[in-house]
């Protein structure tokens, strides 16, 4: 369950990076240094801030917002000067591996 909500999130950033930026480039998604920042964070924004020239966290929101939506995700968060923290909805979590859903 955890691995595809994963795949989940990290395809709807990379595909949200090659429609809004143009950028093609492989990215990891890392788990936060406190468990009560979320389940991931996403630090592409720091890798993108150079060729991009703009400072992470703008780079940061314009992705959250761009992003939108993701199935299985409560919240999409901005923290510090560029991570993006995501929470899963953890009922939703619960329920599909009770029910063998993923």
């Amino acid at each position: 369950m955890f691995h595809n909500l994963e795949k989940q999130v990290h395809a709807a950033f990379r595909d949200r990076l090659r429609a809004q930026f143009g950028v093609d480039t492989d990215f990891a998604l890392e788990q936060p240094r406190q468990a009560s920042f979320g389940e991931i964070a996403v630090p592409i924004a720091f890798q993108l801030a150079k060729s991009l020239k703009q400072a992470p966290k703008k780079i940061a929101a314009d992705l959250v917002d761009a992003v939108g939506e993701i199935p299985g995700v409560s919240a999409m968060e901005v923290a510090g000067n560029g991570y993006i923290n995501i929470r899963f909805d953890r009922g939703a979590y619960a329920a599909a591996l009770l029910t063998g859903k993923y």
